[in-house]
């Protein structure tokens, strides 16, 4: 491999500075709101229905023998939106916590793990 000629090529602009934060706005005075955004840790997360809320929603449908066409005619909502609350895809909020609640005076069981 002595024939081969390697050579070290750098693309791009190797003096360029690392980003700090430094962010000063054009008029020369720190954006205070840009340093808080860009300091900011907090992680956020998105509830969605818990695990063992939809397990439970869907042995309840299965022990009273109904599909999940049949439930989502039962409470007039789209089958793709029934189909989320099962599969723990859908938003735990208040309209899902409605849709919930009709789906134990339908089924007539009690969910445990509101």
């Amino acid at each position: 491999m002595q024939h081969q000629d390697y050579k070290q090529i750098t693309i791009g602009n190797s003096n360029k500075k690392p980003l700090g934060k430094n962010i000063i706005s054009k008029n020369n005075i720190p954006d205070l709101h840009a340093i808080k955004v860009e300091n900011e840790t907090e992680n956020f997360s998105i509830p969605t229905i818990p695990k063992a809320l939809s397990l439970e929603i869907s042995t309840a449908r299965n022990t009273k023998k109904l599909t999940q066409k049949d439930m989502a005619i039962k409470l007039n909502i789209q089958r793709n939106v029934y189909n989320d609350i099962e599969s723990s895809k859908s938003l735990y909020n208040g309209k899902t916590k409605e849709i919930v609640n009709k789906i134990q005076k339908i089924i007539g069981i009690k969910f445990e793990k509101k």
